[in-house]
């Protein structure tokens, strides 16, 4: 478990794009859809009452087909903090945290919310009205003062920068103060005053905010001065629109998916309640409330406070030059989202398929047609199963998915053929993840025995570690996860290669969702060669069946069925 921490903590590089990944939800059930502060104080509320089932050990457990998963993970998920290392960051908690921090233009504030214990602390209205206030104070100071003074922007660069950096504001006991809050909250919560109207400008701006700074401006007013990357982050956009942003060190995102699946859950739960009634719809997430009056004696401030940092000339010369770091990686950055709807799960199982299999044949396809070569292509695998178990590598760039990128576009290979050389490539696929899933992979082994190597010995390392296969197999030029339930609109993060591509997909019944980013390759010819795929190859399983009952070979009903002409009645308007 040290290797795999070590794999994390002593990445020099930024955190931001290059590590954390994000969620967008999906839109709130009730009135809170479209209201910023109705937004952030639902999710927030529920988000608080899963803190006291944390600290208690009272969440259900994850299963898989009646395989209960590891869940250590949860256990830092609240009151957690990466901090900055010259050598190696390490992350702390604080398990008797009892306040969030919110973030709004560059500034933080933070306000209790829960007690030690995790009971709730607050209600809704009082969340409510503390959101207001930090609002309106937040509005109140000058754009240009925000812009110099934005310290979370230092989390936005190279984490020996940062930890150098913070080592200076920590000699100014009341920035040491304020960093220590920050540290121990439950989370961020970040406040943002821009709308994200398309499913991609709201995957944009909470992967990694967004930028206004131009090459006429001294100061930048973009919401990528209101993140704190070294901690778990909720985002509210002023439309409502809301996401979450983790550091990855310590939590995979089947964590932070069964997490903010409850959250969601008890969203709706809330509206029906409000439809039928409290005693006619079940509480998601049972609460126990603080007894007002013992509020003083546990300590427990719910206004809201601010949080002050005192910058000299050097820190916030270094201020600026980070934010126009992180400006220029925002600009740099392509992302997109394909949302496929012509078919999903449901007719991919029909169709004897794995859906992950099939969609991942999909990408590496797309890839292999878009830049002519075939990716050492990166699906993450869980392997929760096993104790304090995180991922395995997946490795999609298999002989048979060769054969079917070959085949695909081979005008001299017939369509029933090209279905079997799929299956095979699907099967080949499925048989991977089920050894990775075993711990029987390749990479996370590997990893191992070089650590062991390195930690026992002092002689050079074996020549399998130097040879030209091994270095291959370390550069992912396509990262790919599968992640998401309805809970999500989409699942998105950075490529962990200057030429590569990252894909968060998520396959629901009806529809497959991909959110895509790069820093080299065009997105545009990708998206459009991965949907004129997935197209392509819905014609070619038609034509396969079609085949098969010409054959008489063909006795499903894999492809859905045209309804039976009736008669209409009346006149068309027209």
């Amino acid at each position: 478990e040290k290797f795999w921490d070590d794999a994390y903590l002593y990445q020099e590089a930024p955190i931001v794009v290059n590590t954390n990944p994000c969620f967008i939800l999906e839109d709130d059930p009730g009135k809170a859809s479209h209201d910023q502060v109705a937004r952030a104080t639902s999710i927030c509320m529920s988000t608080l009452k899963l803190v006291r089932l944390v600290r208690r050990e009272l969440l259900e457990p994850d299963m898989i087909k009646h395989i209960p998963l590891s869940m250590d993970q949860y256990e830092t998920v609240f009151g957690s903090a990466r901090i900055p290392s010259a050598d190696r960051d390490e992350v702390i908690t604080d398990h008797k945290s009892t306040h969030i921090v919110v973030l709004c233009r560059g500034q933080a504030f933070y306000f209790d919310c829960v007690a030690e214990d995790g009971s709730l602390a607050i209600t809704a209205d009082e969340f409510s009205n503390n959101l207001h206030q930090i609002i309106e104070n937040a509005l109140k100071v000058d754009a240009e003062e925000v812009a110099e003074n934005a310290v979370p922007v230092f989390t936005t660069t190279s984490r020996s920068k940062w930890a150098k950096i913070r080592r200076k504001l920590s000699e100014i006991p009341a920035n040491k103060e304020s960093l220590e809050v920050i540290d121990t909250a439950l989370f961020v919560l970040c406040l943002d005053d821009i709308e994200t109207p398309s499913i991609t400008e709201c995957m944009r701006n909470t992967l990694h905010g967004t930028t206004s700074l131009t090459s006429s401006d001294d100061f930048e007013t973009g919401t990528c001065i209101s993140r704190w990357y070294d901690k778990m982050q909720l985002v509210v956009s002023a439309n409502g629109v809301a996401g979450v942003v983790w550091e990855h060190s310590k939590w995979d995102g089947h964590t932070v998916l069964r997490l903010f699946s409850d959250v969601m859950t008890d969203s709706f739960v809330k509206f029906a309640q409000s439809i039928s009634g409290k005693s006619k719809v079940k509480t998601h997430v049972q609460s126990i409330r603080v007894d007002p009056e013992d509020l003083e004696s546990l300590n427990i401030h719910l206004l809201p406070r601010k949080l002050k940092f005192d910058l000299n000339k050097k820190a916030k010369s270094e201020l600026k030059l980070c934010t126009t770091a992180i400006s220029k990686q925002i600009k740099s950055l392509q992302s997109l989202v394909l949302e496929y709807d012509a078919y999903g799960s449901t007719l991919i199982k029909s169709n004897g398929f794995s859906p992950d299999a099939f969609v991942q044949l999909a990408m590496i396809c797309t890839f292999y047609t878009v830049k002519g070569f075939l990716p050492n292509q990166y699906e993450a695998v869980m392997t929760k199963a096993f104790k304090n178990g995180r991922t395995e590598a997946g490795r999609a760039a298999t002989l048979p998915a060769l054969d079917w990128c070959r085949a695909f576009d081979n005008p001299d290979i017939g369509d029933e053929e090209k279905i079997e050389l799929l299956k095979v490539a699907t099967k080949a696929h499925s048989a991977m993840t089920r050894r990775c899933s075993k711990g029987e992979g390749v990479d996370r082994h590997l990893y191992g025995l070089k650590c062991l190597w390195q930690k026992q010995r002092e002689d050079k390392l074996p020549d399998l570690f130097d040879s030209p296969g091994y270095k291959k197999l370390g550069v992912s030029t396509m990262s790919t996860s599968n992640c998401g339930n309805p809970a999500l609109r989409c699942f998105g993060f950075g490529p962990v290669t200057e030429a590569g591509v990252g894909i968060g997909y998520m396959i629901r019944e009806y529809d497959i969702n991909f959110t895509i980013t790069s820093w080299e390759v065009n997105l545009e010819t990708f998206r459009e060669e991965l949907a004129g795929y997935l197209n392509q190859v819905l014609y070619l399983m038609k034509k396969y069946h079609e085949l098969q009952k010409v054959n008489g070979e063909d006795n499903s009903d894999s492809l859905p069925s045209k309804p039976k002409k009736r008669e209409l009645l009346g006149e068309t308007l027209r």
